[in-house]
């Protein structure tokens, strides 16, 4: 669609050793981000 750029559709987690699932989302060209899992962060929304 000309219009749209990209499509969020919710959070998803990949860990370091689910080799096959990143090695899918590289094929499909996929872009990933790194996660902060160093400090302890809670959003909430009313």
């Amino acid at each position: 669609n000309e219009h749209v750029d990209y499509v969020d559709v919710g959070g998803a987690y990949v860990g370091p050793t689910q080799n096959r699932i990143l090695r899918l989302s590289k094929e499909l060209g996929l872009e990933t981000y790194k996660v902060n899992v160093n400090e302890r962060l809670v959003q909430y929304v009313k």
